[in-house]
């Protein structure tokens, strides 16, 4: 009887635990790896708590699709020639995985987070939308438009919450409703074919805004 009381509680726990999130993805998940990707509630967190929680720090944010040829070549190369020389400046990175083309899932996101690990490289993944209209918004385009394979360079005082009332907002805040968009950032890029009048990334042009080294870098 307790043998079998026991495994009803286990299957019942496995049910819970998988359920209530988008293709079937956990809240984060963390390895013994280090690889963190965390899916975004609908007040962004906790992205926007994690970006005023470096404080301090020149923040770059990257928003970015996990099936967009463009924001795969734009990401890899950032990582591969420039994330040490970030960290050696103490910039902390966010890759923001949105859902602007239908195969961007949670399992893309989580493939891309796993290639492209690293200690100040934090990952997150929304599947509603949210994220890209809200940078949209900062972009200026137009309502209900998605910004993607996009980068914006903050400065150490930088701050999405500059009346110091996120941590008052209800439970059941939702950045679409509010129609929350982040502040202009000091720099930005984006695809100019996509986006007109923006400029196309480069990585070297961000290793100079934030004083590094800039030698061998496309």
């Amino acid at each position: 009887m307790w043998k079998s009381f026991g495994w009803c509680v286990a299957l019942v726990a496995l049910l819970v635990g998988c359920s209530g999130e988008p293709d079937g993805a956990p809240k984060s998940t963390k390895g013994s790896d280090g690889i963190d990707l965390q899916l975004l509630d609908p007040a962004l967190q906790p992205l926007r708590r994690d970006f005023e929680d470096a404080y301090g720090h020149i923040r770059l944010v990257a928003v970015l699709s996990s099936t967009c040829s463009d924001c795969l070549e734009n990401s890899r190369r950032l990582y591969r020639t420039a994330i040490e020389k970030l960290e050696a400046k103490g910039v902390e990175v966010f890759f923001v995985w949105g859902s602007p083309l239908p195969p961007d899932t949670w399992h893309r996101a989580r493939a891309m987070a796993e290639e492209l690990s690293w200690p100040n490289l934090h990952h997150y993944y929304d599947q509603s939308g949210r994220v890209t209209r809200a940078f949209g918004r900062t972009m200026g385009l137009a309502p209900g438009a998605n910004a993607y394979d996009i980068f914006f360079l903050y400065g150490p005082e930088a701050t999405w919450d500059p009346e110091g009332k996120m941590d008052e907002e209800p439970k059941d805040f939702n950045v679409a409703e509010a129609f929350w968009a982040p502040p202009q950032p000091d720099r930005w890029w984006a695809d100019p074919d996509r986006y007109p009048g923006f400029q196309k990334m480069w990585v070297a042009e961000i290793l100079e805004a934030v004083g590094a080294d800039t030698n061998s870098t496309p």
